[in-house]
């Protein structure tokens, strides 16, 4: 015997499909409108779960990103502070050569002499420039200068000595630039200036021999600036490499970004055509659903009788 199909059956069937024919189409007509496809993690689960992971590492590179850019212009300060150090050695040993020629006099020497204390003087300025608010030279001590001179009873400048904490300013300055990644951006003041301050003693030396019109003090000198200019440029040149590293680490977290936005929009935005495409077919399926319901519920026990 066939079973019969109670009308309550067919009321809650044909409620229900159109219900959800209408969830359904509610909820396109708002992912179209927000361009949203992931409404609520039960949506798709996993999607959703993905989309998240795309978001934190997004966000994640957006702060290494800033940690990078301060980094670059850090040292990009330093790197223009180098220069400006190369440039003033390179000044006082042509100098030193001019001032090596025995035809010169005393008071020529003199003069040469002032002025090699004054580049002295700029010297220690530049060893105690800011970024910022920080000492490039610095390394971790961020409160006191790192160089302070000390002057003789003519005026000129006797010695030029560290000022603070040594372990601090020889310390490592680092920055966080990604996942297990650290970019340090410090100079070390040892390698621009040496571990005793020998670049100033240079400058000093050479003035003092100027001042006493020594010829011979003076042309020994020479070995000594160049020595002390090789490090200098030494330092120059690992501020320069570590540049690069920061270009190098900023695009590849820029093509990091790109790859996970891709797979975020991917998996939250919605593609408008087949939403669109969609919501067709579902306000074709709702209509036909209640022309259905509209003739069923319009049938009455005569319609069976007949």
């Amino acid at each position: 015997m066939a079973n019969r199909i109670s009308t309550r059956s067919i009321y809650d069937n044909l409620l229900h499909t159109t219900i959800g024919a209408q969830d359904k189409l509610n909820r396109l007509q708002h992912s179209i409108a927000d361009g949203t496809r992931l409404r609520s993690p039960s949506d798709d689960p996993v999607g959703t779960h993905l989309a998240l992971r795309a978001r934190e590492r997004l966000s994640a590179n957006e702060q290494y990103t800033k940690s990078l850019e301060h980094s670059l212009t850090h040292l990009e300060a330093s790197d223009a502070v180098l220069t400006q150090i190369e440039d003033l050695v390179t000044e006082v040993r042509a100098l030193q050569t001019a001032a090596a020629n025995d035809t010169l006099g005393g008071e020529e020497r003199a003069a040469m002499a002032a002025q090699v204390d004054q580049l002295t003087r700029q010297l220690v300025e530049l060893g105690n420039q800011q970024f910022a608010g920080v000492y490039l030279f610095g390394g971790k001590q961020t409160q006191t200068a790192p160089f302070a001179l000390e002057e003789g009873l003519d005026g000129a400048v006797a010695r030029v000595t560290r000022s603070g904490d040594l372990r601090a300013i020889e310390s490592p300055v680092v920055r966080q630039v990604d996942r297990d990644v650290l970019l340090s951006i410090h100079a070390k003041a040892s390698d621009v200036f040496g571990e005793g301050q020998e670049l100033f003693g240079t400058l000093i030396e050479l003035r003092e021999a100027l001042a006493k019109n020594s010829g011979d003090a003076i042309r020994q000198s020479g070995a000594q600036i160049d020595q002390a200019q090789n490090g200098v440029l030494a330092a120059h040149g690992v501020v320069g490499t570590l540049m690069q590293r920061a270009e190098t680490l900023k695009t590849q977290l820029e093509r990091d970004s790109m790859s996970h936005e891709a797979e975020r929009a991917r998996l939250e935005d919605l593609d408008v055509a087949e939403a669109m495409f969609e919501m067709s077919q579902q306000q074709t399926a709702l209509q036909a659903a209640l022309e259905a319901g509209s003739r069923i519920l319009t049938l009455s026990l005569l319609d069976y009788m007949k």
